[in-house]
């Protein structure tokens, strides 16, 4: 309740966000605006606000559909922050933030904009974005969210990603444990009973694409 005298800014900010949508608009617009520099990652603020910013993002996002797009550019920024200043499991942990949010818009319908995101950035030499141990968390957690059947869309989009070369090398490890290993194959091998919208059987170049994922991770 906003108008209760115990409730907190922070518990008033969110109330009026999920109520109001100009509200809603103007919180992540800053909190876009806010997160995206460099300065903030070196910033004293960064390891306490970066929890409740992800989290309220989220929480919008999951209340207001206009808002989501702007949800995943500010999810993306936490993946290229790092502080000197912090442990390494610290900013790790905040990052993993950032993919959980980033997973909650995909189930919230941002799936081209998610993975294509993702995989551009895997594709990036020498791009330190998402280290081994983050590919994986990601691609675990996609795996816990995602049941078939699945649009063709997604399995573009999510092809597209395993064929990544730091996605293959993270996966393809005995750190990516064997039910989501299994996990995987599984849903590869449904993606073959797939057909288009108007009913009519996958193209060739999605069954050339299904049959190399699954030599590539069985």
């Amino acid at each position: 309740n906003v108008s209760a005298p115990s409730a907190s800014p922070g518990q008033k900010l969110c109330s009026l966000a999920f109520a109001c949508a100009p509200v809603a608009q103007g919180t992540v617009m800053w909190a876009r605006e806010f997160t995206s520099g460099p300065e903030f990652a070196a910033s004293a603020s960064f390891p306490t606000l970066s929890t409740s910013i992800l989290s309220l993002v989220r929480l919008i996002c999951l209340r207001q559909p206009f808002a989501r797009s702007d949800g995943v550019e500010i999810a993306l920024a936490f993946l290229k922050h790092s502080n000197s200043d912090m442990s390494y499991q610290k900013v790790a942990e905040i990052k993993e933030k950032g993919l959980r949010l980033l997973l909650h818009l995909l189930v919230k319908g941002e799936v081209t904009s998610v993975l294509g995101q993702i995989t551009s950035r895997l594709k990036q030499q020498g791009s330190a974005l998402m280290d081994a141990s983050l590919v994986r968390y990601f691609v675990s957690g996609l795996l816990e969210v995602v049941q078939s059947p699945v649009s063709i869309v997604f399995v573009r989009s999510f092809g597209a990603l395993l064929k990544a070369p730091k996605c293959i090398d993270a996966v393809r490890t005995q750190y990516f444990g064997e039910p989501h290993r299994q996990r995987l194959v599984d849903l590869l091998v449904s993606f073959k009973d797939l057909r288009s919208s108007g009913g009519a059987k996958l193209a060739s170049e999605d069954v050339s694409l299904i049959s190399s994922l699954l030599t590539t991770y069985q």
